[in-house]
């Protein structure tokens, strides 16, 4: 082995180092899962425009305005590559003073081969209110995994 040629390979060989000891994986990462993938996904809800079927209206509309105590039932549309846990609804003045006011389980939701994505349909009755309020309703899908997806609509309760 020549003189010229020792440096090289000691620049090769810390390479080779540093690259087996950027790929090594840490024992803390990522949580395995069920599947033993270590990935997870954060659910996807598909629905811009949430429907009250009761009234016809959309909720997340600015001029559409409710009945203080109202009865609403409403339909969400997602997909989830992770097993569905359970599905909430949280509701309040403001969006930093919300708070769960339903929870469903994975159960309650199913697909829909029509509209060619899960489905699930929250029941909620808006709360008494004397002046006109803004209220905010937020279904959420949490996933097994603990990921979940939100989507904030807001309606006007007179």
């Amino acid at each position: 082995m020549s003189i010229k040629r020792v440096p090289g390979f000691w620049l090769v060989a810390c390479v080779a180092v540093l690259v087996t000891a950027a790929c090594t994986r840490k024992g803390d990462f990522i949580d395995e899962g069920a599947a033993g993938t270590g990935i997870h996904y954060d659910p996807v809800i598909i629905s811009d425009n949430l429907y009250d079927t009761l009234t016809g209206k959309y909720l997340n509309l600015t001029d559409t305005t409710f009945s203080s105590s109202q009865h609403l039932i409403f339909e969400l549309d997602f997909y989830s590559q992770d097993p569905v846990d359970s599905f909430e609804l949280w509701a309040g003045k403001s969006p930093s003073k919300i708070g769960r006011v339903s929870a469903l389980s994975a159960s309650a939701g199913g697909y829909s081969a029509t509209k060619r994505a899960d489905t699930v349909l929250f029941h909620y009755t808006l709360p008494d209110e004397d002046n006109p309020v803004k209220w905010y309703i937020v279904p959420r899908v949490v996933t097994t995994a603990g990921m979940e997806a939100y989507f904030q609509a807001t309606v006007l309760i007179q």
